[in-house]
């Protein structure tokens, strides 16, 4: 749940970081430029930058999940070969 939330508030800088990886040619203008002019793409609306951030939530709902599931699974598996006392079978 904490990770969802922290990538949630990062998420426009992911945004900014992947426009900037975008461009291409001597013209980059630095990370004042690139901001403003991502901006200025979306229409100057926090709503707008956090556009595919319902993607992050869904990758980290399953991420969350596959890890529950595992962490279950081998626990579960490790009480079965291992003795109330520690001991193996």
């Amino acid at each position: 749940m904490n990770g969802m939330v922290v990538s949630l508030l990062l998420y426009p800088l992911n945004v900014l970081i992947a426009n900037m990886q975008a461009q291409v040619g001597p013209e980059l203008g630095g990370t004042g430029h690139c901001l403003s002019a991502l901006w200025v793409s979306r229409q100057r609306r926090v709503g707008l930058l956090y556009r595919g951030g319902s993607l992050v939530v869904l990758r980290s709902c399953l991420t969350w999940g596959l890890t529950n599931a595992i962490y279950d699974r081998l626990t579960r598996h490790s009480h079965t070969h291992t003795g109330v006392d520690g001991q193996t079978d």
